[in-house]
């Protein structure tokens, strides 16, 4: 399954797997199993994923055909189709004192 993937940070995460692309080994696949192989393949430099709780981190926001995850039925447990685009991107944060 071809998954296309698009940036919205400092880090391009095409450059992680070569191409604008990513291709998924399973008919089935998830957001969850896409942004694991994507942490898996940038050595832990995007990993959206919190380690402690399992849901997306509070740092990063992913659209899926320009969709919010949180929109979407099933959130990380969504599946993700053949030709779909994920954009994954950082939420900054201002601080002030």
């Amino acid at each position: 399954m071809r998954i296309r993937l698009k940036s919205f940070f400092h880090f391009d995460v095409a450059k992680v797997f070569g191409h604008d692309h990513v291709e998924l080994s399973t008919d089935r696949a998830t957001i969850r199993a896409l942004l694991q192989e994507i942490a898996r393949k940038s050595q832990g430099a995007i990993a959206a994923i919190d380690s402690q709780g399992g849901v997306l981190d509070a740092e990063y926001f992913v659209l899926v055909n320009g969709r919010d995850l949180e929109s979407l039925p099933g959130g990380l447990e969504a599946e993700l189709s053949e030709g779909d685009e994920v954009g994954i991107g950082m939420n900054y944060f201002w601080g002030g004192g």
